[in-house]
Parts: structure tokens; sequence; C-alpha cells
């Protein structure tokens, strides 16, 4: 999780970079004593980009979703069966950080208000585990939607792109499949994904 996000921190700010009239839209201001101590406009334009990630990357997953699909105009999550997944991969990660994997009520209510079929022993005050096979299924999850949302704002935001775009899709999943980053299961949609470009 911490390799996703720090992939969507520098995803976000590649994005601005090609379109920095998105950031105009942004809520933040500096005081003139702010501004002040930047050398340059585009010094301060850093900065404010700087202080929009890293808001964003405080925000539960689900919600910057919601971020990402408001601020870029694209819906994100429509036709995505791995997201009940990669939500239920967050909140887990979530329930290790703060309470040593014992499911909460917050983590019963997220899994539930986004579908994720959850196994019949899991109940608030019981402990989750990562075996391994839960393990390779969560990376799997992370790379699939990293891959998928880099791509879509991609070509979403820079359209002139589309064949690079397309040429890194294949290369990025012949990546995963040389190095058998993804399971059996998985591979034939990667495969096919491939075949599509």
């Amino acid at each position: 999780m911490s390799s996703y996000d720090a992939f969507l921190g520098k995803l976000v700010g590649a994005l601005f970079r090609i379109k920095p009239e998105l950031l105009k839209s942004s809520d933040r201001t500096l005081t003139y004593l702010q501004l002040s101590d930047f050398d340059s406009i585009s010094e301060a334009r850093e900065h404010l980009l700087e202080k929009e990630i890293e808001t964003l990357l405080r925000k539960s997953h689900s919600e910057q979703f919601e971020w990402l699909e408001n601020r870029f105009a694209v819906k994100l999550r429509v036709d995505l069966p791995i997201w009940p997944t990669f939500i239920e991969v967050t909140e887990r990660r979530n329930l290790f950080v703060h309470s040593d994997g014992i499911v909460s009520s917050q983590y019963l209510k997220v899994c539930r208000e986004h579908e994720v079929a959850l196994d019949s022993e899991t109940k608030q005050g019981s402990q989750l585990e990562v075996p391994h096979v839960y393990f390779k299924s969560a990376y799997e999850a992370i790379f699939e939607i990293g891959v998928k949302l880099g791509q879509v704002l991609w070509r979403k935001l820079k359209p002139s792109d589309i064949e690079v775009a397309e040429r890194q899709s294949v290369l990025t999943v012949l990546w995963a499949l040389e190095r058998e980053e993804v399971s059996s299961s998985a591979r034939s949609y990667w495969i096919s994904l491939a075949a599509r470009q």
C-alpha cells in the first residue's frame, strides 16, 4: 500500500504538470508573506501542488478515487470488478497499522458500502491475518488498480499520447507475466489486455 500511495502522489503530480490549469481550481491560497518566500511563480505552484497531493493522500482510498473522478472528469470505478477487493485490502491495511488487525466497525461499514464479500467469521473484534494466498491476491489487486488508474488518467489528459500509453501498457503486462507477478487466474485477463493493444 505504501508503494501504491507513493505512485498515486507521483501520478497526480505528473497529471497537474501536464495540465497545470487544473491546479487553478484548487481552493488553496497563499498569503503575501508566504508568497514572498518563493523565488518564482513556478516555485509557488510546486508548493501548492505538493500541498494538494498531501491532502489527497490523507483521504481514504475511496475518497481519493472520488476526488480523482471529480478533478479529472472521468469515471474510474465503472466496470471495475477488482474495486471491492482493492477497498478490502486498503481497509485491512488500516487495521494492521492502527489495531493489530482487529476488525473494527469502521472496517465492516466501509466493506459493506463497497460490496466486499466478507468471510462469515469476519466480525467486529475478530483478528485478521495475511496468509500468503491473501497477500498474493492483495498485491494483484493493487497492481491492477495502479496500472488501470495510470492508463485511464494518462489517456484522458494526454490523448495525443495514446500510442505511447498503449505500448507502455503492453510492456507493463509483459513484465508482470514474465516475472509471474500475477496469478494464473489473472494471466488470461492481462494477456487479453495486451492482445487488444
